[in-house]
């Protein structure tokens, strides 16, 4: 009686339809395992993919590397030999019958070492900085109220993109490089008018960080409430997670309030991993209306309320709006970076402004980028 091949510590990976196949090739067929492989298009080098495939999965040896952790010499022995199956069974399938209907390419050197000691160390080095299963690959995930979900296409800015506002930039990056280097830092609260980079600047530093383990997880406000919650999913690793709420305002009796003031307090648990950064238009991000204000036998305790939150960020960094001249120096080196020819950028940009309500950052680059699709495609910049 046929029977299938199994793996114990990448068991995960039975479940992926090209390596059961591949580790059932006599049950399951040539042509179902090639079928796969087309499907994937990894027929050019089927041991890059199944590489790929490995050092990406969650199990007991990559979650104990992630920890800082060393593997039993169990599982680093299983993970060893799940490995040697997975690349034999590839090998097998190549040689047999002579055919050439794939190609296995070049083994990845941190799978293929001889000894238990050099997979250890290789692969934990990797983990450390990469963490395991779908933090490898991916610097960006929502919180969807249960789980992580990866952000695909995140947007590629970096600081250098960023014009102006060097001070503020400087203090986000102090900041983020104490977390990073396991020195005292504050969780943090941009704050200022639309459209002056404070979300901007939360991209470009997971961009510019994200080599050296910096993740970015983004919160929806309704889920304010649950930051410890999150902050679990991703306690003992050693990757560093910025937790992001953009454009954050709540009401005096936002059910969450509670909670959300007490993560940010901080609570019995070491959350060295985790740094909230909230932006908001709003340096007091509690909205306080006429009601509240009327209605309370002690304002003052209710106002005291109302800034206490904000002073519980322990960075504060304003994002001042731009004048007239530092719209136009943002114009002007946006230009430069876009290889701008026009020759009378500054009227055109002072007409923008006008049109679209006012100077900004924003405003500055979406009249840059409408400028270079107009000299790309040989129409006058008019509006």
């Amino acid at each position: 009686m046929y029977e299938p091949k199994q793996l114990t510590v990448l068991r995960n990976l039975c479940g992926n339809p090209l390596v059961y196949c591949l580790l059932n090739i006599e049950k399951e067929g040539r042509d179902a395992f090639l079928g796969e492989i087309y499907a994937r298009g990894a027929e050019t080098d089927i041991l890059g993919y199944l590489s790929a495939l490995i050092l990406r999965d969650e199990n007991a040896f990559s979650l104990a590397c992630a920890k800082g952790e060393r593997p039993s010499k169990y599982v680093v022995r299983a993970y060893r030999n799940d490995v040697k199956t997975i690349f034999d069974a590839a090998q097998n399938a190549e040689r047999k019958e002579g055919e050439k209907d794939f190609r296995l390419g070049k083994q990845d050197e941190k799978l293929t070492e001889n000894t238990e000691e050099n997979l250890v160390a290789g692969l934990m080095n990797f983990h450390l900085t990469n963490g395991y299963g779908d933090f490898i690959g991916n610097r960006a995930f929502d919180y969807d109220g249960e789980k992580l979900v990866p952000i695909e296409n995140v947007a590629k800015t970096r600081l250098s993109d960023l014009k102006d506002y060097e001070d503020e930039k400087r203090q986000v990056m102090f900041n983020t490089e104490n977390f990073l280097s396991g020195f005292p830092f504050y969780n943090t609260l941009l704050y200022g008018d639309r459209g002056t980079g404070k979300s901007s600047t939360v991209q470009a530093i997971t961009n510019e960080y994200a080599e050296r383990g910096l993740r970015l997880i983004q919160l929806d406000k309704k889920y304010i409430g649950r930051l410890d919650e999150v902050r679990k999913l991703v306690r003992g690793l050693k990757l560093k997670f910025i937790l992001f709420i953009d454009d954050l305002t709540l009401s005096h009796d936002d059910p969450s309030l509670p909670a959300f003031k007490a993560a940010l307090e901080g609570t019995m648990y070491d959350w060295d991993n985790c740094m909230v950064v909230a932006t908001s238009n709003r340096r007091h991000i509690i909205h306080e209306s006429f009601s509240d204000r009327d209605g309370d036998i002690h304002p003052g305790d209710a106002k005291e309320d109302i800034i206490s939150l904000s002073d519980r960020f322990g960075l504060t960094v304003m994002f001042s709006s731009t004048g007239r001249e530092g719209y136009l120096s943002i114009v002007t080196q946006l230009a430069e970076d876009y290889s701008l020819k026009t020759k009378e950028i500054t009227p055109l940009a002072e007409r923008w402004a006008l049109y679209h309500g006012g100077r900004s950052p924003r405003v500055a680059k979406q009249f840059c980028l409408y400028a270079l699709a107009c000299e790309n495609t040989g129409r006058k910049i008019d509006f």
